[in-house]
């Protein structure tokens, strides 16, 4: 069985954000108590629901798992809580989401000319990348970055920067392709309104809504590499009131291709305040260590970030374009042994060290020199069996009940304005 309470996840994300922030001192016994009070509540829905945390789904496990872990007794202390940085949601730039859903609407619309007709391709690519260049521009013209956007904002425009990569452009589009393919093979002469279909950064694996003369079906940019039979299952509940299985979906969304494209997309912008430190691994330690022993220290120094979001299969991810690697916190953990965070690392520098490669019009990151210096790490097999292994401890099973965790909780830990 599993138990479902809503916010927990969210609660986890704003948790890390002040432990990156560090702690005021006069604020240290509140924070204790109130991710003390979390973890009692979300123990006392589980027994009332006749169940354990193991219970949760994955997403929600695994952010229980880290607060109850969390060293309340050890916690970053911040000093100087007023040089704090300005808070996300400081940088206000209009219309970027209403751009990305404009673009999204052209995509859909023009999508035969957008595969077939390569200046039409550049002409759309490029405008994208001006979007990005503006927005970049006007956050170094008052003294701040990205990542102080409002979330919604700072969401649109890690989509916009995913999309300026023209191979993700070119993958975007084919996803629209196989997922029109299905939808006209599935609808007939069934739909009694059109159907426009949208990629975009969000929370949710797909949502769809009806308006007076069509119908949207807005779905995770993660969706871009799904197969046919995926799509199937998704556009069923378009065309019939039956409630349809979702298990190749729920399969799909924990690989390693999904999660790559939304690990890709939550590191585009960087954090606000460093986090290099995590609970228990530190990433300059680790690069350091990294790059002496098996770089000859060599390497330069990428940008190093924890990601946002615990991932069940991609646990790190190399943004060449920003030379900036991101770990997943999934490895922040006491369980996790360095020598499993120093593959890691080690994997996503040889990205930085090989690049891309192009072949026969493809491009490849994983090609034979590549893999055989993977190979060279020590510990490498060992390293890959605990990754495997923690992928699978952190995946779902089969969802059945429902509860909520009440949204005081969630309120409990926002910044204050």
């Amino acid at each position: 069985m599993h138990i479902r309470i809503n916010g927990l996840v969210k609660i986890f994300n704003q948790v890390r954000q002040q432990l990156a922030a560090g702690i005021p001192p006069s604020e240290m016994t509140v924070f204790r108590e109130r991710v003390q009070h979390v973890i009692a509540q979300v123990e006392q829905i589980c027994r009332q629901q006749r169940g354990t945390p193991q219970h949760l789904p994955a997403p929600s496990r695994n952010a229980y798992n880290y607060l109850k872990n969390l060293d309340l007794e050890n916690l970053p202390v911040n000093e100087n809580p007023h040089n704090m940085q300005p808070p996300a949601g400081e940088l206000r730039i209009r219309n970027i989401v209403g751009t990305c859903e404009l673009f999204s609407a052209e995509m859909w619309d023009h999508l035969s000319e957008l595969l077939t007709d390569e200046r039409s391709f550049a002409r759309l690519h490029r405008t994208i990348c001006d979007n990005v260049a503006d927005i970049e521009a006007v956050a170094r013209q008052q003294n701040l970055t990205p990542a102080h956007l409002p979330k919604p904002s700072q969401m649109a425009y890690c989509w916009l920067v995913f999309l300026s990569d023209p191979d993700n452009f070119r993958s975007h589009l084919a996803g629209l392709a196989i997922a029109n393919r299905v939808l006209n093979r599935l609808s007939g002469n069934r739909l009694e309104k059109p159907v426009q279909i949208q990629f975009s950064n969000m929370r949710y694996i797909y949502r769809y809504k009806t308006y007076s003369d069509h119908i949207v079906l807005r779905c995770s940019e993660g969706l871009i590499s799904a197969p046919e039979n995926v799509w199937t299952e998704i556009l069923q509940r378009l065309f019939s009131r039956r409630r349809f299985s979702h298990k190749l979906l729920d399969e799909f969304v924990q690989t390693a291709k999904f999660q790559q494209i939304i690990a890709e997309m939550d590191g585009a912008t960087e954090p606000l305040q460093s986090q290099t430190k995590g609970q228990v691994h530190d990433l300059d330690a680790i690069f350091e260590r990294v790059n002496n022993h098996y770089f000859n220290g060599k390497m330069d120094r990428p940008n190093l970030h924890w990601n946002e979001m615990l991932t069940t299969g991609k646990m790190g991810h190399y943004h060449q374009l920003r030379d900036t690697i991101m770990l997943s916190v999934t490895l922040d953990q006491p369980n996790v042994p360095d020598f499993v965070v120093d593959y890691v690392m080690y994997h996503e520098l040889l990205h930085k060290k090989h690049g891309i490669q192009r072949k026969n019009g493809r491009y490849y990151g994983h090609t034979g020199a590549f893999r055989r210096e993977e190979k060279k790490f020590p510990d490498f097999e060992r390293a890959m069996a605990f990754l495997n292994s923690l992928s699978l401890d952190h995946r779902d099973t089969k969802p059945q009940n429902n509860s909520g965790l009440v949204e005081k909780l969630r309120s409990k830990f926002r910044k204050n304005k």
